[in-house]
C-alpha cells in the first residue's frame, strides 16, 4: 500500500482463522516478525489472505471477511 497509512494493525497466531474489515481499510498484517499491509477496495467480500500475502509470509487458513457496506459500488446497476 502506497501512502496510505494503516487504519489498523492485526496480529496473527497460529490460532487466527479469520479476520473481518471494512471496505476501504487499510490493513497491516504481522506474524512471527513479518508484515505486510492490504487496501480492502475490491469488490470481494471473502479473501483467503494466503493469495494477497508476499511469498514467506505464512497465512495459511485465514479467511478475510470485507463488510462491503461502505462501496459505492454495491448496489449499483450497470450502465446501459
Amino acid at each position: 500500500v502506497k501512502n496510505i497509512p494503516p487504519d489498523r494493525t492485526v496480529q496473527l497466531d497460529q490460532q487466527t482463522r479469520y479476520v473481518n474489515v471494512n471496505y476501504h481499510d487499510a490493513v497491516q498484517f504481522e506474524q512471527g516478525g513479518k508484515s505486510f499491509e492490504w487496501h480492502f477496495d475490491g469488490l470481494a467480500d471473502k479473501i483467503n489472505l494466503q493469495e494477497i500475502a508476499p511469498s514467506g509470509f505464512a497465512a495459511q487458513g485465514v479467511t478475510v471477511y470485507v463488510n462491503q457496506a461502505d462501496n459505492p459500488s454495491i448496489g449499483v446497476p450497470a450502465s446501459e
